[in-house]
């Protein structure tokens, strides 16, 4: 009776024993799947938004392209009304907060070289040459052309490779691939209160410096004549009134009207490319960032990059 009695109380232990694992078992799969359902809800509802503020960004885009048509200024100047930071908001889905400037204020890595993408152009030798005075790195001069022109031959004290990509990057981080540039180089090096060859050139652009947006870095390698000092000058004198011409230059700005022919070419007074910053904010507090570059040229503007983080 005893031995019978045990036997059947270990049986009923282990199958105690067994539903209890099956049921944990059971309880373990069904908080699996909650959590998995939820994880594809959340992403849905990531997708969702993504496609929202991208939505509310294409549309901004496609307003401000249409709205670039509509400038038939004689400049591009930062200080025009409808550049700078704005507000817009969405009814029913956020707000957009938006920062739009004209471009070229840098020297365009295209811009350095002829339709041929080999060639340089005559006029960018000089403030080429003077970029790499003021970042105390000349052996990069030519170094950088031959990583960036279209042709896999060596220039005079150049260093063509086969691993060259001869194009003009997309990226300026892309030129960290080049051999002896470092970021440094590239980006400047504050405790040395060094500037960086981002401070002059920019991979979009138009083939002139816009002046009205150009800093003064930019400014003062672009002639002999314009110095730090006179490239103040002429910061100054645009934050009052943006230049029109040539003559505004030397009239208010203290450029050597000698110097006029030789910049004639290299600056001008409108942007090609335009550069528009946009924060899409929904009402459920999630955001988004895009950054656009756009390009008009007769008065037709097209989206040249589309960035999303």
């Amino acid at each position: 009776m005893r031995t019978g009695f045990l036997r059947r109380a270990r049986r009923e232990g282990f199958i105690l024993v067994a539903v209890l694992f099956a049921i944990t078992v059971l309880l373990s799969a069904a908080t699996g799947l909650a959590w998995f359902v939820r994880g594809q809800v959340r992403q849905v509802e990531r997708e969702k938004e993504g496609l929202m503020a991208r939505s509310v960004a294409l549309v901004t885009a496609r307003q401000l392209a249409a709205g670039l048509g509509y400038d038939r200024n004689d400049y591009d100047s930062p200080q025009e009304r409808w550049f700078g930071p704005h507000m817009v908001p969405i009814e029913e889905v956020g707000i957009a907060l938006l920062t739009f400037l004209p471009g070229d204020g840098k020297i365009s890595l295209d811009g350095l070289f002829l339709p041929d993408g080999e060639t340089m152009r005559l006029e960018m030798e000089e403030p080429w040459r003077r970029i790499w005075e003021r970042l105390d790195q000349p052996r990069m001069e030519q170094v950088l052309l031959d990583y960036m022109d279209g042709n896999a031959t060596p220039r005079l004290g150049g260093a063509e490779r086969e691993d060259f990509p001869n194009h003009v990057p997309a990226d300026l981080s892309e030129l960290l691939a080049c051999p002896g540039m470092t970021p440094a180089i590239l980006y400047g090096d504050p405790e040395r209160e060094m500037p960086g060859l981002a401070d002059f050139v920019s991979p979009w652009g138009g083939k002139r410096i816009n002046v009205n947006v150009a800093g003064r870095e930019v400014l003062s390698v672009l002639d002999d004549a314009v110095t730090l000092d006179v490239a103040d000058s002429v910061i100054e004198a645009r934050d009052q009134k943006p230049f029109e011409s040539l003559r505004d230059l030397t009239e208010r700005g203290g450029i050597d009207e000698a110097a006029l022919p030789r910049l004639s070419s290299l600056v001008g007074f409108k942007s090609e490319t335009f550069r528009a910053e946009m924060q899409v904010q929904l009402l459920n507090g999630a955001q988004r960032h895009f950054e656009v570059i756009f390009r008009k040229r007769n008065n037709v503007t097209d989206i040249l990059l589309w960035k999303e983080r």
